[in-house]
């Protein structure tokens, strides 16, 4: 999950008009972004629940909408759903993880 949330963050730094615009949108220090953005390295962060669904709710994102897979065409289906939906709200982030694998293991080939 760590890898959908970090890849979605950077579609919203692009689309939101870089680092420092979308750190002001969602009131967080750029460099915090930044953290979120590093894939390595001392300074680089995980995107933990809570900040998950504060850059959610900033944006006016539903709830569990950076930690779904946007780059894939997920099939529409009630689990699916409730699958991303507990992506976003998971106290436990093996199991979030797994259920992440299972979605994408879902997602028909382009």
């Amino acid at each position: 999950m760590p890898k959908i949330r970090r890849d979605n963050l950077h579609q919203l730094v692009s689309q939101h008009g870089g680092v420092v615009a979308l750190a002001h949108r969602i009131d967080r220090d750029a460099s915090q972004i930044s953290r979120y953005l590093a894939t390595t390295g001392k300074s680089h962060r995980h995107i933990g629940n809570k900040m998950a669904a504060h850059i959610e709710r900033s944006l006016s994102l539903p709830a569990g909408w950076l930690s779904t897979p946007h780059h894939l065409s997920l099939p529409q289906h009630p689990l699916v759903n409730a699958a991303c939906q507990y992506l976003n709200t998971s106290p436990d982030p093996k199991v979030a993880d797994i259920i992440a694998a299972l979605l994408q293991a879902l997602t028909p080939p382009r």
